[in-house]
């Protein structure tokens, strides 16, 4: 979704725990791959990476072509259970997979929903989107999963986020020696 530098940076800033983009179909084995918080990484989200992610994913010009559906926008304060996968409303495929909320709370703390997203963005390269802001360990996380419905710019987002993950690696590695 695209909205103005201050809105992005306010939320941004609040998110003071777990920050995932993955998608549909990840696996716990991939799931660190999809992280963007860790230390000061390439992949870390911030106003640019937002910024970088909307204009790649193109969420930002079907925005602007009015060509996004907003399905679900609301705030609320209920329980999630670490036993149980969350699924999107509209687009079952969209799951958050009970893994997510034992690599968020490993020690199985109360996990809270405190918002919930969902947008079917338009045009050429349709995309569908689940985002879950939840509360444990005293953190906000942000998590979302997405699916692109255009193979080839599956593969291309896909390829961009396994390179930003390969980045920090190396990044990590020669921090190491």
């Amino acid at each position: 979704m695209l909205c103005r530098p201050a809105t992005a940076h306010g939320c941004i800033a609040s998110f003071d725990g777990q920050v995932l983009f993955a998608p549909a179909g990840y696996t716990p084995s991939t799931l660190q791959q999809f992280e963007y918080n860790s230390g000061l990484s390439v992949s870390r989200l911030n106003v640019h990476t937002y910024y970088f992610l909307v204009l790649v994913s193109l969420t930002g010009l079907t925005t602007l072509f009015s060509q996004t559906e907003c399905l679900v926008a609301k705030e609320e304060e209920t329980a999630i259970r670490p036993t149980e996968a969350f699924a999107s409303t509209f687009h079952p495929e969209l799951r958050v997979e009970p893994f997510v909320w034992k690599y968020l709370a490993p020690s199985k703390e109360i996990i809270t929903l405190n918002r919930h997203f969902e947008y079917a963005f338009g045009g050429l390269f349709p995309i569908k989107v689940i985002m879950l802001h939840v509360r444990c360990n005293d953190k906000l996380h942000l998590v979302e999963v997405y699916r692109c419905e255009n193979r080839f710019f599956r593969g291309l987002l896909t390829s961009l986020q396994r390179l930003l993950s390969w980045l920090d690696a190396q990044r990590e590695r020669r921090k190491e020696l």
